[in-house]
């Protein structure tokens, strides 16, 4: 199975999958009040949006289904349908996560590219390759600890 090709789909994972984490939270809360509610358009965009970086990322043998790829905005899904392909997501984000050998220690999280070590520092912002600082993270907003 394809793991990451480049850096900024490792820089791109480590931003989707606590967002996708968060929208599915959100929605299984929304599930648990009303279950076969229709997702209104506004949410509806918002979901697509994190599935089509998700698919971006994700080859095809690693899709959650074979014949699934955005929900159509003309027929609007169930919150509980949300909430099954956006765990279906989930788990496959954090299968690539495993697979493209990512992980954590202290404030860094680091991966292996093309035998190339990256790292992000969460507590200055800063993405580094082994030879040097590369660049700031755009979307830092200071310590989150």
């Amino acid at each position: 199975m394809k793991g990451l090709s480049k850096s900024e789909d490792a820089n791109k994972l480590l931003k989707l999958r606590p967002e996708i984490s968060e929208a599915l939270k959100n929605f299984e809360e929304l599930s648990k009040k009303k279950p076969n509610d229709p997702v209104n358009k506004f949410k509806l965009k918002f979901v697509n949006n994190l599935l089509s970086q998700a698919n971006e990322l994700l080859s095809e043998e690693r899709y959650p289904d074979k014949d699934f790829r955005l929900f159509d905005e003309d027929d609007l899904p169930s919150n509980s349908d949300v909430v099954m392909m956006l765990t279906q997501y989930s788990h496959a984000l954090d299968r690539l996560y495993k697979d493209a050998g990512v992980f954590s220690y202290g404030n860094l999280e680091a991966w292996i590219v093309d035998e190339e070590r990256w790292e992000y520092d969460r507590k200055i912002g800063i993405y580094r390759n082994d030879e040097e600082d590369v660049e700031e993270d755009e979307d830092y907003e200071g310590d989150k600890e």
